[in-house]
């Protein structure tokens, strides 16, 4: 089977990507979560905490990746949401390969999920 070129662009948040995170965010709360985040005030913070970056495929939003360093050799895996029209494409996989490729050279990298975290159907 010949994998489909995913044309995914991975672009760093500024302050005006805000609604776009937010209404992201608000998709991903329906699921069981540690820590929705549900309002503009708690998205700037999270922007000002970690370095966090939106997805495209094919110039349309379909998610969201971050990750936080917690030291000099140490860094946390955080959120990673994709939109659930886009999901079982392999768009988190590349995302988790693009996190990765920023922290190489870290000597810990840690990663929490819920237990009960499911697809969206």
């Amino acid at each position: 089977m010949k994998k489909e070129n995913l044309n995914l662009v991975f672009k760093k948040v500024t302050k005006d990507d805000a609604d776009s995170f937010l209404g992201l965010e608000c998709i991903a709360s329906k699921n069981k979560t540690y820590s929705g985040i549900l309002n503009i005030e708690e998205v700037l913070r999270e922007f000002e905490n970690n370095e966090v970056y939106l997805i495209y495929k094919d110039g349309s939003l379909v998610g969201s990746t971050e990750f936080q360093i917690k030291g000099p050799d140490c860094a946390y895996l955080a959120g990673l949401i994709i939109h659930p029209d886009f999901q079982g494409l392999g768009i988190a996989r590349e995302a988790v390969l693009f996190r990765l490729e920023k922290l190489k050279g870290f000597k810990r990298i840690d990663l929490v999920t819920h237990p009960d975290n499911l697809k969206i159907l």
